[in-house]
């Protein structure tokens, strides 16, 4: 059956400066020097499509309609039909451009690997990098909401709302957005109303006159059933992520996190390094309830068990023709509910600083003080905050030094308090779906452990690294208990607004994880 599609005189236009609050990853195809460059245009700026904002905008936008008094179908009318196949299906009547970077920005680029289960060493062939564009990257926006004839307000509502999500929560764009990367909020934003189907407005728009300028837009908040989780720590030593420079004066230097506004750079334990710590506790609790052994694997492992999954995700799996897609479930990738933002120290080092620590590591030097060591005492300003420290594997056999097994590290020794931003978690309860309870039952043992310190963070944790402090008093859950999932609302009311300890003390709370894990494990294990 063919429909005729209304038409439309009123336009609606949205535009201002898209900001990135993290670290920014739109992907393009595989490149030389790294696996996942970024995207960019032909004159070289950064680019997020308009077919990624379009999805991004979109499924946030269904997800807060009700308070733009939008219906299902006025939504799918504005959107378009998902699938174009289905009978009446139409194009919608949203447009969103590209956006282009503002300024040219030289991206960054980071390593991950997956860490075996069995030997706790990188698993086989898991090494990857990826540029990114560092925080404070900026991108002009602009989208365009056309509102349908006989449908008067549902534009108008849709723009207000638009408005409202990117002002307020903002977006999650591109790759690794539960890991701390692709966090956007629109900045300077202004949205205009021109109608095209009067005389007047005819004439104002082709005489250029400005459009009329809207204000107030939809007020958007956190996602319904979503608990925030701020672990404020503090570290016991140096704690930090490597990044390998193998100069002639140092073999590693941490990473930091560049600021694209003012070049500054500051120390960085990436999302996704955090992320792998907590997996690796939960995945290590999960086998010990039920008496498991840790696959042998790396892929099974990241696939199961399901609480670990919800949580945390799974990848894609190849099927056994090895085509790399499956109709079985099992076998398909799973976007996991928890998010994990990088944490960076609070101060930080100027750009001009760091450039020349990173010099001096190449610089062997020829003076009474090697270059690496004045570049280290001005970075901070603070005398044994940055150390250069040398180490030596031993021969087992001679028990002298071994060759070639000589290394130099510069650490950060930020161990003051508030010397490290918290830890940020967001858990989307509605994301984890029938695995929502068994799944915020596992976060919270994780949480426990952290604090009691029987796991730390980042690098060289089993040589002397990556040792931290976490008060569960400090730690603290914001939680709205009346969007949470039914089978949540008497123990959200518990959590909403308290701290780690109270939980702990909190007897529904305890009655409720004996339970959940009682399911899980067949044993009743409280937190």
């Amino acid at each position: 059956m063919t429909t005729t599609r209304p038409r439309s005189t009123v336009r609606y236009e949205l535009t201002g400066t898209l900001r990135a609050l993290t670290p920014l990853h739109i992907g393009s195809l595989t490149g030389d020097l790294v696996d996942r460059p970024v995207a960019l245009d032909g004159q070289g700026r950064a680019l997020i499509p308009g077919s990624s904002l379009a999805g991004a905008l979109r499924s946030a936008c269904e997800r807060a309609s009700d308070l733009a008094g939008l219906s299902a179908e006025a939504s799918t009318r504005l959107w378009g039909s998902r699938n174009t196949a289905d009978e009446g299906a139409a194009a919608g009547f949203v447009t969103v451009d590209d956006a282009t970077g503002q300024d040219l920005v030289l991206p960054e680029v980071r390593s991950s690997t997956s860490i075996d289960r069995r030997r706790g060493v990188a698993a086989d062939g898991t090494l990857r990098s990826a540029e990114v564009l560092p925080r404070g990257t900026s991108f002009a926006f602009r989208v365009l909401v056309a509102e349908p004839s006989g449908r008067e307000g549902d534009g108008a509502a849709l723009a207000a709302l638009i408005e409202g999500v990117l002002t307020g929560p903002g977006l999650r764009l591109g790759a690794a957005t539960t890991r701390g990367l692709g966090h956007v909020v629109l900045e300077g934003a202004r949205r205009t109303r021109r109608d095209l189907g009067s005389r007047a407005g005819l004439l104002a728009a082709l005489e250029g006159r400005e459009p009329d300028v809207l204000q107030a837009p939809v007020e958007v908040g956190a996602a319904p059933g979503t608990l925030r989780v701020t672990v404020p720590w503090r570290a016991r030593g140096p704690v930090m992520t490597s990044l390998r420079v193998q100069g002639a004066a140092a073999d590693t230097v941490p990473l930091t996190s560049r600021d694209a506004l003012d070049g500054s750079v500051r120390f960085l334990l990436p999302g996704s390094s955090i992320k792998g710590a907590l997996r690796s506790q939960a995945e290590r609790i999960v086998r010990t309830l039920t008496g498991s052994e840790a696959p042998s694997d790396h892929l099974e492992g990241m696939a199961g068990p399901p609480a670990v999954v919800a949580l945390f995700g799974r990848p894609a799996q190849d099927d056994a023709a090895g085509t790399g897609s499956s109709d079985d479930p099992g076998q398909q990738g799973r976007k996991g509910a928890l998010v994990v933002q990088d944490s960076m120290s609070e101060r930080a080092v100027p750009g001009a600083r760091w450039r020349e620590v990173l010099r001096a590591a190449h610089d062997p030097g020829t003076g009474p003080v090697p270059p690496l060591t004045g570049a280290l005492c001005e970075a901070l300003d603070g005398p044994g905050e940055l150390r250069s420290v040398t180490r030596v594997a031993l021969d087992r056999w001679t028990g002298g030094a071994a060759d070639g097994a000589l290394w130099t590290v510069v650490e950060p020794h930020l161990t003051g308090p508030g010397q490290w931003r918290p830890i940020e978690l967001v858990l989307d309860l509605e994301r984890a779906g029938d695995e929502a309870e068994a799944a915020l039952a596992l976060l919270l043992l994780v949480l426990v452990d952290l604090c009691e310190g029987w796991f730390g963070l980042g690098y060289g944790q089993t040589r002397g690294y990556g040792s931290v402090e976490v008060d569960p008093g400090q730690v603290r859950f914001d939680l709205d208990p009346g969007t949470a999932p039914r089978s949540l609302a008497e123990v959200a009311q518990e959590l909403a607004g308290a701290s780690l300890t109270g939980v702990r003390a909190n007897g529904t709370v305890q009655e409720w994880s004996v339970r959940v894990l009682a399911a899980l494990a067949g044993q009743g294990v409280g937190l």
